[in-house]
């Protein structure tokens, strides 16, 4: 079951047509803290990483083939992916044999899902549009 923030930050800066074009995120959880930065201003390095007694790195996060693991400074693993595709191509896929089998919804990704995603989204655009 998702659990729920105890808080979260939003810091934000809008473009002159009004929409969000920068936007910093923190959400502190029980034990662990998340966070997120996105901007169409400057160029980010669109990494990911998980932290925990070490950490995972993820180069290019939303198209990844590959991810590393660290103790500290020193990489003691490392995983490639062979696909030929990258991006979102399992998505498209995965939608499109929902789609022929008659499907009215995902079992990868529940409308219940969805609904929590976008009630989040809503509270980060409250917080933004304040």
């Amino acid at each position: 079951m998702a659990q729920e923030p105890k808080s979260m930050f939003v810091n934000s800066h809008l473009a002159a047509n009004g929409v969000e074009d920068d936007a910093s995120l923190i959400f502190k959880y029980e034990q662990v803290t998340a966070t997120l930065g996105t901007s169409f201003r400057c160029k980010l390095p669109n990494w990911a990483y998980i932290i925990g007694d070490g950490y995972i790195a993820i180069p290019d996060f939303w198209r990844a083939s590959e991810c590393h693991l660290y103790q500290l400074d020193e990489k003691v693993a490392q995983f490639d992916d062979k696909r030929k595709t990258i991006g979102f191509n399992y998505e498209i896929e995965a939608v499109a044999a929902d789609i022929l089998e008659g499907k009215l919804g995902s079992s990868t990704v529940t409308s219940a899902n969805s609904l929590i995603f976008q009630k989040y989204i809503e509270a980060i655009r409250a917080k933004i549009y304040a």
